[in-house]
C-alpha cells in the first residue's frame, strides 16, 4: 500500500500541496530552502539502499555505480557520512572530479576504461549500489567480494543478463529496493543535523519545468535538480 506524490497522487510540482501532518518535518536550520527540497524522495531512496537493506558499516567498501544522478550522488554523501570507502564510476571526467571533491576514494571513467570489474578485483567490495542493471550489473558481480551484497533501485540501462556461477559460488546477496519507510525517512533525516548539505546541481524556476527536465534528460546534472518558487 506504499504511495508518494506524484505515484498515484499528483506530485510536487505545483505551488501548494496537501500532505498528512506526520509527513512534514522541519528542516534542517543549516540548509537554504532549495536543499531541503532536494533531500526528501532521493535522500530516502540512497539511505534505504546503504543503510537499510545495504547494512553499510563503517570499514566497509562500497561501489556507486553511475554516480552524478540525485540519488547515487546522496549514496555517495551517506557512505562517507558512515565512515565507508568509496569507489565511483562515471563517464564524465567533470562528474569524476566533483565525486572525488565530495570524498571518493576512487573515481573511475567506464568508458575510457571498459574492463573497469577487472581492475577492482585487487579491491574488497562489500557492497554495490546500482540503479542501471544493463552490463553494469553483471560487471558488478565480477568485483563484488565472495559474500558481498548488491542493492538495485533501478534499471537505467535496460534488462541484464547475468552469469550465475559468480552468484551463487560467491554467495552474493542481491537486494532490491525503492523509496523507503516513514522510519527510513527519520533516520535519514538525522544524518543532516552535524552539518551534511545535500548537492544541488541547478534551481529552475516553476515556469522554466520543461527546461528543467530537459536538463535531467541531458545527464549532464551533478546531484538534484530543483524547481523553486518566486
Amino acid at each position: 500500500h506504499s504511495s508518494i506524490l506524484g505515484m498515484p497522487r499528483d506530485g510536487t510540482l505545483a505551488q501548494y500541496v496537501a500532505v498528512s501532518a506526520e509527513n512534514v518535518y522541519l528542516k534542517p536550520d543549516h540548509l537554504a530552502i532549495e536543499e531541503a527540497a532536494a533531500i526528501p524522495l532521493a535522500g530516502l531512496t540512497a539511505y534505504r539502499a546503504v543503510v537499510t537493506r545495504g547494512a553499510l558499516r563503517p570499514g566497509e567498501t562500497v561501489l556507486v555505480t553511475g554516480v552524478g544522478g540525485g540519488v547515487q550522488t546522496f549514496v555517495l554523501l551517506f557512505a562517507k557520512r558512515i565512515g565507508a570507502r568509496v569507489i565511483v564510476t562515471t563517464s564524465s571526467h567533470e562528474k569524476l572530479a566533483r565525486a572525488t571533491a565530495l570524498g571518493a576514494d576512487v573515481a573511475i571513467d567506464y568508458k575510457a576504461t571498459p574492463d573497469w570489474h577487472k581492475s577492482l578485483r585487487a579491491e574488497t567490495i562489500d557492497l554495490v549500489v546500482d540503479s542501471s542493471g544493463g552490463d553494469t550489473l553483471r560487471k558488478a558481480l565480477d568485483a563484488i567480494r565472495p559474500g558481498g551484497r548488491i542493492v538495485i533501485y533501478g534499471g537505467t540501462a535496460g534488462e541484464s543478463t547475468i552469469r550465475l556461477f559468480p552468484l551463487f559460488w560467491k554467495h552474493v546477496s542481491v537486494l532490491g529496493t525503492s523509496m523507503g519507510s516513514p522510519q527510513d525517512f527519520a533516520a535519514m533525516l538525522e544524518l543532516f543535523r552535524d552539518g551534511l548539505r545535500p548537492v544541488v546541481d541547478r534551481a529552475f524556476v516553476l515556469e522554466e519545468t520543461v527546461g528543467a527536465f530537459e536538463h535531467l534528460a541531458s545527464a549532464r546534472q551533478f546531484g538534484k535538480v530543483v524547481l523553486k518558487i518566486e
